[in-house]
């Protein structure tokens, strides 16, 4: 049978074992208890793959509300179980004040500790800086110009995931399932190389070693991506393609590569290397552009890239170009 030479990563993708998983019937839960049995050598990748749907499918914890308002519930029975009938004095408003004091304390300590133990760090390479960081796990990331990667700490030996905005290079250290969520979509991996563009509504993932599997937001659309595979993802499109890694060169050197790309994105790249602002006093809302530039002096590039496309600009200070027709 097909799934005895199924992966994690196989199962993960099957859909009447990700029905199991999620919202299991009579009739899978019978399937797979009695195939589990059979076959004990897959346990250990069935139990990857549960692992893997759980986190693609999983949300996220947020302050939980009614656990202080049970908290304030519980502290108030306290104060009503303390006070008595009779006519309250004066001392038994003082210890009633305070009573309400250290209720608030301790609601805030609870509040204090809960936000300490989710605080994420937050990794920013700013317009004009890339930056390069370690994971709690060893794993590797450089992140481009303009960029923001955040995750719990606290919290990664249990989930290895990352919310994620902008462009970066990953090295995924082998271990747990690594999750990687965008506003476009998320990214799933074991262990593996790979490089990610998500900003505005695009995602772009291409992958330079091991697996990378690729879901829409709206989870219309998934791809598992091996060595030299590529996807590019918008709300209304979604392309595969092919690429050489060995001579894939890209923006970790300097080098940035554009075939049929709005200008606009152009321009926007522009900005975030050079920290700069780019004022366009003519409408360019419409036009692409093809070629490339490498991140050498300002100017330079600005040849590059607005020579071909029949356009002037004026280098106004440090921080500011303006193009005009």
């Amino acid at each position: 049978m097909k799934y005895q030479e199924y992966s994690a990563e196989d199962f993960a993708q099957d859909p009447f074992f990700c029905q199991w998983v999620l919202c299991p019937d009579q009739n899978t839960q019978k399937f797979w208890e009695k195939w589990r049995k059979e076959n004990p050598d897959k346990e250990k990748e069935l139990q990857k793959g549960c692992k893997i749907i759980q986190v693609i499918h999983g949300k996220e914890k947020e302050i939980p509300q009614e656990k202080i308002d049970h908290l304030w519930k519980a502290i108030n029975d306290k104060i009503e179980a303390i006070e008595k009938p009779a006519i309250r004095t004066i001392a038994d408003k003082t210890f009633q004040n305070q009573w309400y004091n250290i209720a608030a304390a301790i609601v805030l300590i609870a509040i204090g500790v809960f936000y300490f133990f989710n605080r994420p760090e937050v990794i920013q390479a700013k317009h004009g800086e890339k930056l390069s960081h370690v994971l709690p796990d060893g794993t590797e990331i450089s992140l481009n110009a303009g960029t923001t990667l955040t995750y719990n700490k606290k919290k990664w030996g249990k989930s290895r995931m990352v919310h994620f905005d902008g462009e970066g290079f990953f090295r995924v250290t082998k271990g747990e399932p690594f999750l990687i969520k965008t506003q476009n979509g998320t990214v799933l991996v074991l262990g593996t190389s790979f490089n990610i563009y998500s900003r505005n509504a695009k995602l772009s993932v291409e992958c330079f070693t091991g697996k990378v599997q690729v879901d829409s937001k709206d989870a219309a659309f998934s791809a598992l991506l091996t060595p030299g595979k590529g996807v590019k993802m918008t709300e209304k499109t979604t392309r595969k393609y092919g690429f050489d890694t060995q001579s894939q060169k890209g923006w970790r050197f300097g080098s940035f590569f554009y075939d049929d790309i709005p200008l606009t994105e152009v321009l926007d790249e522009i900005e975030r290397q050079y920290d700069i602002t780019i004022e366009t006093q003519t409408d360019i809302s419409q036009r692409k552009y093809s070629g490339e530039f490498d991140k050498n002096e300002l100017k330079s590039t600005l040849d590059m890239v607005c020579l071909p496309m029949e356009l002037n600009y004026e280098v106004i200070n440090a921080q500011k170009v303006i193009i005009r027709k």
